[in-house]
């Protein structure tokens, strides 16, 4: 082999240990290119990261979003409660069937020299009452506790009556406006417009007899005689206010003395405070049908 054979050998394996070394370059590169995609798989995850707080606050906000929404739902049953009873005021008519006893319905009675009208709920039925106005002057302002009212109303009375038992006797008490005062020990029952004879007479002033008159008006007297009754006796309390066939009269029908209370409390307490003595006890009506 000639030199310049030897010399041209020896390039040719240089040339291929310069291949051969040249060849992981391209490796390494490749493997860089693939560094860098795991690098930007990680980015996302800094992401991720990043988001964690956000959300936080939304989820602390949702409790307190529900808050209120309670609160409105405990305000519904409070105000279905008035709308129910306007309805039920507003189907009311005399003698129909009703729920709530001791209910009224109408009113209010304001002017009290004037008729007021109400139903009230009574054994199952709306029941029509009549509220009887105080003696009033020209129709204006209520005077029943003024001395003169029995002047301009003469024929103004009241009686009480018990009788009952085996015999159905008992007594019986009556005012007139002009302050005469009748009394009977024993009778089956009296005659308002035309008494029989008492068994004793009495007076008062005016002005006293005025005093009984307007209790009896002011007394609520809608909802008297209260349920319990049952007894052996046939009380009765009656009022008019004037004289004549066209002057009503309201009466008062009870078996026992606790179904007038306490409305008539006062009314009846006005016989202990103005009719004293000896023989009087048969004058006071708190001790009718009392058992």
């Amino acid at each position: 082999m000639t030199l310049l054979d030897l010399r041209w050998t020896a390039l040719a394996a240089l040339s291929s240990l310069a291949v051969a070394c040249s060849d992981p370059a391209p490796s390494t590169t490749d493997a860089g290119t693939s560094d860098t995609g795991v690098a930007d798989a990680g980015t996302p995850d800094t992401g991720t990261a990043v988001d964690r707080p956000s959300t936080d606050v939304p989820a602390t906000d949702i409790p307190a979003a529900d808050a209120p929404t309670t609160d409105v739902g405990m305000d519904v049953p409070a105000t279905d409660v008035p709308g129910d009873a306007g309805n039920v005021c507003a189907s009311a008519v005399a003698d129909a069937p009703c729920s709530v006893p001791g209910q009224s319905c109408g009113g209010p009675c304001t002017d009290p020299c004037r008729f007021c009208n109400i139903l009230r709920c009574e054994g199952g039925r709306w029941t029509h009452l009549e509220v009887f106005p105080m003696p009033c002057k020209d129709g204006g302002a209520a005077d029943a506790a003024h001395a003169d009212v029995p002047a301009t109303m003469p024929g103004a009375r009241m009686l009480w009556e018990g009788p009952g038992g085996f015999t159905g006797l008992g007594p019986a008490v009556m005012v007139d406006a002009d302050g005469t005062v009748r009394i009977w020990e024993n009778t089956r029952g009296v005659n308002l417009e035309t008494p029989a004879s008492p068994t004793r007479m009495l007076s008062v002033t005016p002005a006293a007899a005025a005093e009984l008159f307007a209790r009896w008006t002011s007394a609520d007297r809608s909802g008297l005689p209260h349920e319990g009754g049952g007894a052996e006796c046939s009380g009765r309390a009656a009022y008019r206010a004037c004289a004549g066939s066209d002057c009503r009269v309201e009466s008062l029908s009870f078996q026992r003395a606790s179904q007038l209370s306490p409305e008539m409390d006062p009314v009846r307490m006005w016989f202990e405070d103005n009719l004293t003595g000896d023989g009087t006890t048969m004058a006071h009506p708190a001790n009718y049908c009392r058992f």
